[in-house]
């Protein structure tokens, strides 16, 4: 609730992006303890251009499906918010989801996911996806989550289990007329 209720008040107020961060990660260090601290991806999308800006604060690095069937790795971009009180500040990045391509945010409830000493794996959850890439992404989620349980012989998850998708769509041509 601190970080829905901050983020809530810190995005009305148009900021950059890396301030926004500094002051999330303060506010959470002024509302918990110090061993609570919380993981966060966060992007400003602008959906003309494909391009994001995003931080990611020891999240699990979101995955991006690539046209050619390749992937990227939006890598951490700095500690957790609130771990550390004089953690340096998340670094901004960028990157330009070119078109047909699939952001998959998640939860390590997924990849983390265990049965009979195995995980279930980012590679396994990145291709389920993969080869639902043309599907919409409503059939896409049902599909990661239905070759979960699958996985899981249907075994009760062990942690929360959250999956966001993004598809940068092609871009219409202008009409001339």
């Amino acid at each position: 609730t601190h970080v829905v209720g901050g983020l809530d008040m810190i995005c009305n107020e148009n900021i950059p992006l890396k301030l926004l961060a500094e002051r999330l990660h303060r506010q959470i260090l002024s509302r918990t303890d110090e061993i609570h601290y919380v993981t966060f991806f966060f992007g400003v999308y602008d959906p003309a251009t494909g391009h994001l800006e995003y931080f990611n604060a020891g999240h699990n690095p979101p995955q991006v499906i690539l046209p050619d069937d390749q992937y990227a790795t939006l890598d951490p971009t700095g500690q957790p918010l609130g771990l550390m009180r004089n953690a340096p500040p998340n670094d901004i990045r960028t990157f330009d989801l070119p078109e047909q391509s699939m952001l998959c945010i998640f939860s390590d409830g997924i990849p983390e996911a265990l049965v009979e000493n195995e995980v279930y794996g980012v590679e396994r959850l990145l291709q389920s996806a993969r080869q639902r890439c043309h599907d919409s992404l409503e059939e896409v989620v049902d599909g990661v989550f239905a070759d979960l349980r699958d996985f899981l012989k249907n075994e009760p998850l062990e942690d929360d289990a959250t999956l966001l998708l993004l598809r940068r769509c092609p871009v219409a041509a202008e009409s001339t007329e």
